[in-house]
């Protein structure tokens, strides 16, 4: 379906997604130096895996909606570290 050094450099835009998400959905602005930062991060991931790249439409697709439910992941990860902790029963 994908080869490893495509699904690595999807992987590597996992953080430009959690950056997205946290500018459509909490309206977050963030410095354009932290945009910037992301590329050398992708493309180091490129330099690194670099080879045969491989996929398929339904790879592709796969691989896209992983990476988008990464950054999800780590939208949800950090907004809970604000909250404190409550638990939906009582224990005793």
């Amino acid at each position: 379906m994908v080869s490893v050094p495509f699904h690595q450099i999807m992987r590597a835009t996992c953080p430009l997604f959690t950056i997205l998400i946290y500018r459509i959905v909490f309206s977050k602005r963030y410095a354009m130096l932290t945009y910037i930062s992301i590329v050398p991060v992708m493309l180091g991931v490129g330099l690194a895996t670099f080879g045969d790249y491989y996929f398929t439409t339904l790879g592709f697709t796969l691989t896209l909606f992983g990476v988008v439910l990464a950054a999800i992941k780590v939208c949800q990860d950090k907004s809970r570290k604000h909250r404190p902790l409550t638990l939906g029963c009582r224990l005793w």
